[in-house]
């Protein structure tokens, strides 16, 4: 028993400093960047991306999920890489939602303005 002892006070100092240095290397997400990642989905959802780019909104959400599976799993290098990627899509997905409307927008008026030349003749 005193030899246990003995041995466990020799070794506790090397399994701490192990424990600190695997700590130190694998850096915690910031709950932040999930949450920017939500916000972006949700501005491209507010756009009607759901409706004018739902492939890439689709991704955007794909790669959230993924990114907090491999959160999960401990793989902060590809969960940031995911998030960044989320945003992206996201961003892109709400500047296609906003093109296409600006493309609804002026195909009315110029039917507006047809419907005007022809009763002004």
């Amino acid at each position: 028993m005193v030899k246990a002892d003995k041995y466990l006070r020799m070794m506790l100092p090397a399994v701490m400093a192990v424990g600190l240095a695997a700590c130190a290397s694998t850096p915690e997400i910031d709950p932040r960047r999930i949450q920017q990642a939500e916000i972006a989905i949700q501005e491209a959802k507010e756009v009607n991306a759901g409706r004018h780019a739902a492939g890439t909104l689709a991704r955007a959400e794909e790669r959230l999920t993924t990114a907090r599976t491999a959160i999960d799993q401990g793989d902060e290098e590809r969960a940031e890489f995911l998030i960044d990627e989320s945003v992206a899509l996201a961003e892109l997905a709400e500047a296609q939602a906003l093109e296409r409307d600006s493309e609804l927008a002026l195909a009315q008026i110029r039917e507006n303005l047809t419907v005007l030349e022809r009763e002004l003749r």
